[in-house]
C-alpha cells in the first residue's frame, strides 16, 4: 500500500503522510556491521521506488537541548542501499534537497551562537554541508576544528535518490526487500580524542515513487547506541535512532 503524494515547495515529489508502513524482520549482522535480513530475499525487481525522504524528528525527544549542540537535530552522513547484504549504492551526489520545514533552533540558540553544521549556519554555506550527506560516509569529528562529512537538518527534512557505491548517477530504483542505511553521526563516530557528545537523534524515514510513499519502519540499530536506543527495536518503533537499518517493503 502506498500513501497519497502531496506537493511541498522544495520537494521534488513531495510527501503524503499515510498509514502504510513496513512489517518488521529478523535481522543479522554481516558484512562489517551492514545488515542483512534471513527471512526476506533481496530483489533485483526493476520496478520499485525512485526517492528516499528523511524527516528529522529530533526536537520532539524530552531529552533536546539546542545548548547543547552546534548540530541540531538529526546528523546525516551518509545513506546507503543494501541489496544481498552489500552496500550498492550511496545518497547521489547533486541529487539531495533539503527543506528547513520546522527549524528548531536559532543560532542564538545553539552552543557558541552558531548552528555550525545546520542550514543557519554562519560559517558553512547550506549548499556546501547538503553536498556533504552525498557519497559513501566520511564525516570526521574533530575537537578543536571544524568537523567534516554530514548536515545536521535542524527539525528540516532531506529528499534524494540514490546512486552507485561512489554517489555518482545515474539513479537506482529502490526495490521491495532492499535495504537502507542511514548513518547518522552518533555513538559510533565518538572516540577519545573527539570530544563529541554525539547522541543519536531520531528521524522518520519513506520510500517514495511517482504513485505515493511507503514509511520504513527501523529493523536494526548501531549496537554502540544501545544505551539511548535499545538493543533491537521493537515492534512499536517507527524512528530510527542514530545509524539505522531500515527494511523496503
Amino acid at each position: 500500500m502506498r500513501a497519497t503524494l502531496t506537493i511541498g515547495p522544495a520537494c521534488l515529489l513531495g510527501l503524503g503522510l499515510a498509514s502504510c508502513k513496513s512489517a518488521q524482520i529478523s535481522e543479522v549482522t554481516a558484512d562489517a556491521g551492514i545488515a542483512t535480513d534471513s527471512s526476506t530475499s533481496d530483489s533485483d525487481a526493476a520496478s520499485g521506488y525512485n526517492y528516499v525522504f528523511i524527516r528529522d524528528l529530533e526536537a520532539l525527544q524530552s531529552t533536546f537541548s539546542c545548548s547543547a549542540t552546534k548540530a541540531p537535530g538529526t546528523d546525516i552522513d551518509a545513506v546507503a542501499l543494501i541489496r544481498k547484504g552489500q552496500a550498492v549504492g550511496y545518497l547521489m551526489k547533486g541529487s539531495a534537497v533539503f527543506e528547513a520545514e520546522s527549524v528548531a533552533c536559532s543560532p542564538a540558540d545553539c552552543s557558541g551562537s552558531d548552528c555550525t553544521y545546520a542550514s543557519s549556519s554562519s560559517t558553512i554555506g547550506q549548499t556546501d554541508l547538503i553536498s556533504r550527506t552525498e557519497g559513501p560516509p566520511d564525516a570526521v569529528i574533530h575537537g578543536s576544528t571544524n568537523d567534516t562529512g554530514y548536515m545536521a537538518l535542524n527539525g528540516g527534512s532531506l529528499q534524494f535518490q540514490i546512486g552507485d557505491v561512489r554517489g555518482d548517477g545515474p539513479a537506482q530504483t529502490i526495490s521491495s526487500g532492499d535495504r537502507i542505511k542511514v548513518f547518522e553521526v552518533d555513538q559510533s563516530y565518538k572516540t577519545t580524542s573527539n570530544g563529541c557528545v554525539c547522541t543519536p537523534a531520531h528521524y522518520q524515514l519513506w520510500v517514495q515513487d511517482s504513485a505515493g510513499s511507503a514509511p520504513l519502519d527501523p529493523a536494526q540499530f548501531d549496537p554502540a547506541n544501545s544505551a539511548t536506543c535499545g538493543a533491537t527495536p521493537s515492534a512499536g518503533d517507527h524512528l530510527g535512532c542514530g545509524t539505522t537499518v531500515f527494511a523496503v517493503p
